[in-house]
């Protein structure tokens, strides 16, 4: 199957789209039947280490390798937490897993991903925890919420603000900017809609931090062409959520994506975004097990000034350090 005859399949026919912000309650919206010229999966969690992680970590390559196969996977995301508080499992899992995507990915820092004295983020995965991956018109800019070599799960942090401000200035000239962070930025029970922001954002157990977490997002909230952002951490969470009380035009869509591992949370699962030649784009969360697409939502998107590849290996990818 390719990516037209999967969008012709209905599979998603059923999902309902929403536009970020709105309600269950409102209308559902069509969107185009273009073939997507971009998709990319962002789904973090695993916890290699604990309740079946060789299981899961298994299931992880063989469903994201079949979409790629079926459906087209251009890039994909472990957003955080990969390993479960320790430093010595970083290579088995790259090689006796990871190295089987048949796509591009990269790792992201979560609380739980240990490192040793003398370890760096870089070491282990050959990039740094902040980096800048850039494909065409697009940017994706992930950061670490953990804050370097704490061996501390309850350390919640905001990215470096110098660096995320370093950061989105660079990709000032790009078409959509997708960040990926491990922990939500804003604190439990803060302004957001349709509710107020769920629990373990910054915030959670130090309160210090609060303050700067806020400022990295009023740069995030404040750069046009920054389109969604992606959370992991809580497991319980598939849906979406604005940093304002009530639903705002263009309203930027902080979406969370449960998790590919552990034994808690909602269903196993990962985000897709498919990016369509006509600007438009939609994510949904997917349920591997059945082929369930879920909470099916658009991404406001300004039309690309230049075309999207298709298909990527690793060296199709500009990585750069801000």
């Amino acid at each position: 199957m390719n990516r037209k005859s999967f969008l012709k399949s209905g599979l998603l026919g059923g999902a309902g789209l929403l536009l970020p912000g709105s309600s269950s309650a409102n209308k559902n919206y069509k969107l185009s039947q273009n073939i997507p010229v971009f998709r990319f999966a962002v789904g973090g969690d695993l916890h290699y280490g604990i309740d079946e992680y060789q299981k899961h970590s298994e299931n992880l390559v063989n469903w994201l390798n079949r979409e790629k196969e079926n459906r087209g996977l251009d890039l994909y995301f472990l957003n955080g937490d990969i390993v479960h508080d320790i430093t010595d499992k970083y290579e088995e899992l790259q090689s006796e897993f990871l190295s089987g995507l048949s796509m591009p990915y990269f790792a992201t820092k979560g609380n739980h991903d240990y490192l040793e004295a003398g370890q760096t983020w870089e070491s282990v995965w050959g990039y740094a925890a902040n980096q800048i991956v850039e494909a065409g018109p697009l940017a994706f800019i992930f950061a670490d919420t953990s804050r370097g070599n704490d061996l501390d799960a309850s350390v919640y942090t905001s990215p470096d603000p110098q660096w995320m401000q370093n950061a989105l200035q660079a990709v000032s000239d790009k078409t959509a900017v997708f960040i990926v962070l491990h922990i939500a930025q804003r604190r439990e029970g803060g302004t957001g809609w349709p509710q107020p922001w769920p629990r373990f954002g910054v915030g959670h157990y130090e309160e210090s931090r609060i303050s700067e977490a806020e400022r990295v997002l009023a740069m995030i909230e404040s750069a046009p062409n920054v389109k969604a952002v992606f959370h992991g951490h809580n497991h319980n969470i598939i849906s979406s959520y604005t940093t304002h009380s009530a639903p705002q035009p263009n309203a930027k869509p902080y979406f969370f994506c449960s998790r590919v591992g552990h034994s808690w949370g909602n269903t196993i699962g990962y985000r897709i975004v498919e990016i369509y030649e006509n600007g438009s784009a939609r994510t949904y969360q997917y349920d591997p097990e059945s082929e369930t697409a879920l909470n099916t939502e658009l991404i406001e998107m300004k039309a690309p000034d230049q075309p999207c590849r298709t298909t990527f290996d690793n060296k199709s990818f500009d990585i750069r350090l801000v």
